[in-house]
């Protein structure tokens, strides 16, 4: 047998073998049991109604790619309509107003769609006075929309660049920070008007922020940590030092410990004493977003996964699921690309991730094939590495026991 014969054969065995490769990876990927569905444009992000099992999803205008409504991923990263992929394109707006889809939960589906603003930023549930509130940036108010029909009811004037977005059910406010002027809009969650504004100073940056209900606290997250400030009076009532700019803040009220993701991994601060208590790392790359599910003592801490050098994904992201008590990880999740938004429905244990998607970098796939091999088989050095578009994506999945 002369030495190209041989060579075609070796090359078709490869060939084969990779195919092979492919179906047996896609079999044994991970996240078998996350359900992921399209939603937007530009999801980024997300709350939970528990009461009604409804999510709400914040989708930016950006003139990103968008898929058809309703279509599914699968594990494997490509996504189907109806049981077929859909072709290339979908579509893009440019220009118009943010939306929030309103998606059931336990279905995994997308019911209607609302518009509420230009660049939406943040969304809050009030589930005692049954209305959402969103923060458009661009035009400087808050929408409210009813939680069980999302229907658009009105919006409220507040401070300029309205970012972050806090509820306290107990008080029937909401604290809004608007990151240009400086200020906190506090708003009567029932009257669905601003009753109080007061000044924040640098702290009002666009950045992470939750109420701590019982104690009557607003914790804003900063450069280098935490402000704790009274929800009355606006009032500093403690700083506390991270050692690192918090990306992401979930606070348990009972404990009074906020958990802070940091790009070493989870910081856990004690409110009360000000004081570090202890650290741990999260395998994944640095963490996207962080929420808490006190009730079963799971913390979930989003990864954008593996990146190339210019920091683009080179796939899908991950969800880790972390014990509390001494950051074990108890359960790893495939979501979909660029997760930056988590929201726990601690009624179901029912975790949503809003994945804002983006371009991928497809890596060859025949790259391993030797390069004596190539240069004898033409046809095989078509493959390259390359870029494609995914969409922004929801995933849904349970936490585990």
């Amino acid at each position: 047998m002369s030495m190209m014969h041989r060579a075609l054969w070796l090359g078709a065995i490869l060939l084969v073998a990779a195919l092979g490769g492919v179906v047996l990876v896609r079999r044994a990927d991970p996240g078998t049991d996350v359900r992921n569905v399209t939603v937007g444009l530009y999801p980024r992000a997300v709350a939970v109604d528990a009461r009604t099992g409804l999510a709400f999803v914040v989708d930016g205008s950006f003139g990103r790619f968008i898929a058809p409504a309703g279509s599914v991923q699968t594990n494997s990263g490509s996504f189907a309509n109806g049981g077929g992929a859909f072709p290339s394109g979908g579509g893009a707006f440019p220009g118009e107003d943010g939306k929030v889809s309103v998606l059931d939960v336990s279905a995994a589906r997308v019911l209607r769609t609302v518009s509420v603003g230009p660049d939406p930023r943040d969304v809050a549930v009030d589930e005692r006075g049954g209305a959402v509130f969103v923060t458009n940036d661009d035009d400087a108010t808050v929408a409210v929309l009813d939680a069980r029909s999302g229907a658009l009811e009105r919006s409220i004037q507040v401070g300029s660049r309205p970012h972050a977005l806090t509820v306290d059910p107990r008080e029937h406010r909401a604290f809004v920070v608007n990151s240009e002027d400086g200020t906190i809009s506090v708003l009567d969650t029932i009257r669905q008007q601003v009753v109080h504004t007061f000044s924040a100073g640098e702290r009002a940056a666009p950045d992470p922020t939750v109420v701590d209900a019982p104690a009557g606290r607003i914790i804003l997250s900063g450069s280098d940590g935490l402000q704790v400030l009274d929800a009355r009076l606006g009032t500093v009532v403690r700083s506390i030092a991270s050692g690192q700019t918090p990306d992401a803040v979930a606070v348990d009220p009972s404990s009074q410990l906020a958990y802070v993701a940091v790009d070493a991994g989870v910081s856990v601060l004690d409110l009360r004493s000000g004081r570090v208590l202890r650290s741990f790392a999260v395998a994944g790359g640095a963490p996207t977003a962080i929420a808490l599910d006190p009730r079963r003592g799971r913390l979930i801490v989003t990864h954008f996964g593996q990146v190339d050098a210019s920091g683009t994904p080179l796939g899908a992201g991950t969800a880790n699921v972390l014990d509390v008590r001494n950051g074990a990880v108890v359960g790893t999740f495939t979501v979909g690309v660029a997760p930056g938004a988590i929201a726990v429905d601690e009624a179901t244990g029912r975790v949503v991730v809003v994945n804002q998607g983006g371009v991928v970098r497809a890596s060859d796939p025949l790259g391993w094939v030797p390069s004596w091999l190539r240069r004898g088989l033409p046809f095989l050095k078509s493959g390259s590495s390359g870029t494609r578009s995914i969409p922004g994506s929801v995933s849904i999945f349970d936490l585990p026991r």
